[in-house]
């Protein structure tokens, strides 16, 4: 179950940390929410951790990296933004003209 306290925009996509301690909700609003999945207590309570805008357009992709460490986000108008998951930081931004983000496997 997912839900936004404050808005009740459409859930475009969601993605899950490797490591399974975060989850991530693009919206047609163009933000991404950060929720940590388990609180200090090790039990499952989703906690909102971060909002990013991506500046208005709807989210349709949003994938981590294989170590976890960044967090790739697509925007409608074809804008990729990566994300460290340290600091929920934006690192780089491109316009690629995508709005699908899919993993490879490095064995192929």
């Amino acid at each position: 179950l997912l839900w936004s306290q404050a808005e009740t925009q459409e859930v475009e996509t969601v993605a899950f940390s490797p490591d399974g301690s975060h989850f991530v909700v693009g919206g047609e609003d163009g933000y991404v929410d950060i929720y940590r999945l388990r609180n200090a207590q090790n039990q499952v309570a989703p906690s909102l951790v971060t909002s990013l805008n991506h500046s208005g357009f709807a989210i349709d992709g949003l994938r981590f990296s294989h170590d976890g460490k960044l967090l790739a986000t697509g925007a409608e108008n074809g804008e990729l933004r990566l994300f460290t998951t340290h600091n929920w930081a934006q690192t780089s931004s491109a316009s690629v003209g995508i709005t699908t983000l899919s993993a490879s496997s490095a064995a192929d």
